[in-house]
């Protein structure tokens, strides 16, 4: 089969789990002997590439007429950002890029990713085409601006008119794609996006990401004290000051440490507040493949996060590794953990229910053992040769699958 995958972030650059999530299986389904393509993003500095083979996949890298690209939307000056979505969901030359990769790769099937600084608008060259494409939703992004449903450290109680009108532009595009099917991680996003939108019962389907995650190169072994975790965007949607003030809170109480891995537009300021804190150590960037022996060498991950999680690959990184999580009661994460069983679900944007239920955890870091089996008894699930074959027979099924205009 020849898919062609629309990712706006694509190696070297990166920006969040959705893109982490389509390489894994652009690379599961390379290795299985289809034909992949992807069309991404080019930044200021990159040269433009048309079909150059990477990794046994086909790489069109175009540029458009956005003012910066997508790795950079949460870096960019304010005043560029609706000349951005603008450009994002109405300019002609994203069509016109769409139609020339559309010609050359003559894909079977489009999955649909992160289109966001591709542009919402090439949705219809894929329908002029009557092409069969996968929208896989990795965010609440047909139906929120931001993807997060939450804005200024809150979860939104309903949709702004910005949003709104953002949403009915994406949809438009979306539904004209006549052999279209949505894919989500978790059942709370897609319930979330259908609250507010018609989507076709028929076409729709809940399925794990099919990831992959490096070994450990090391062993866990006890600590004579607690090993916090958190990886991933130091974005304010993820909640870290939230996690880091519950922790100030409890630092003269009791000895741990915490571990801060990954970059975003809040870094400055949190390195900032807990400069000379001696349990705080920021690891700025790190490679997958460190991020498995930081796992190993962790009694638990904290995932704080404010706003609707999908199906977060750090935290499926971490069970599927064994490692207890403590995160948000928001959106998918309550499908991934059973309270006290593989870790602790908690109320979202709260600092004093953070600050008690690490407190429950450090009275008591017996309980972490009980958790840590729980993690590893479940980590099956996760298998991403299972996974990857569940979505490829979408695939098939949505190649298929009548018209539904």
């Amino acid at each position: 089969m020849r898919i062609l995958f629309l990712l706006s972030a694509y190696a070297p650059h990166r920006y969040g789990g959705g893109e982490v999530s389509a390489t894994n299986l652009m690379r599961w389904l390379a290795a299985h002997g289809h034909e992949v393509s992807v069309f991404t993003m080019a930044g200021k500095d990159d040269h433009e590439i048309r079909g150059a083979e990477d990794a046994g996949i086909s790489v069109w890298r175009l540029r458009n007429r956005h003012p910066y690209a997508f790795w950079e939307h949460h870096f960019a000056p304010r005043w560029k950002k609706p000349l951005w979505y603008l450009l994002d969901h109405a300019d002609p030359l994203n069509r016109r890029l769409m139609s020339e990769v559309l010609e050359q790769v003559r894909p079977d099937l489009v999955a649909i990713h992160v289109v966001s600084g591709l542009g919402y608008n090439t949705f219809y060259e894929i329908a002029k085409r009557d092409i069969p494409a996968i929208y896989f939703m990795h965010d609440l992004s047909l139906i929120c601006t931001f993807g997060g449903f939450a804005r200024h450290e809150q979860v939104c109680k309903s949709r702004c008119l910005h949003c709104r009108a953002v949403s009915f532009a994406r949809l438009t595009a979306l539904r004209r794609i006549p052999r279209l099917g949505i894919c989500s991680p978790s059942r709370a996003i897609m319930a979330k996006v259908r609250e507010t939108t018609r989507l076709d019962d028929a076409r729709c389907r809940v399925i794990l990401n099919a990831n992959a995650h490096p070994q450990p190169t090391i062993q866990h072994t006890a600590s004579d004290f607690v090993r916090f975790l958190y990886f991933g965007r130091l974005h304010v949607s993820k909640g870290v000051a939230i996690l880091l003030e519950a922790l100030a809170g409890l630092a003269d109480q009791f000895r741990f440490s915490v571990k801060v891995a990954g970059t975003g537009p809040e870094e400055e300021r949190l390195r900032k507040a807990y400069a000379n804190a001696h349990w705080c150590t920021f690891l700025g960037y790190r490679s997958q493949e460190v991020i498995s022996d930081l796992i190993a060498d962790s009694d638990l991950l904290c995932a704080p996060s404010i706003g609707w999680e999908n199906s977060p690959g750090v935290v499926i990184h971490a069970l599927s590794q064994g490692l207890p999580v403590m995160a948000s009661d928001a959106g998918g994460l309550s499908e991934l953990l059973v309270d006290n069983q593989n870790g602790r679900l908690v109320p979202p944007g709260d600092v004093v229910a953070w600050r008690r239920a690490l407190q429950s955890v450090l009275l008591d870091p017996d309980q972490l053992a009980q958790w840590r089996a729980g993690a590893q008894a479940g980590s099956s699930r996760f298998d991403q040769d299972a996974l990857g074959e569940q979505i490829y027979q979408f695939m098939l099924d949505t190649i298929g699958a009548a018209s539904w205009r």
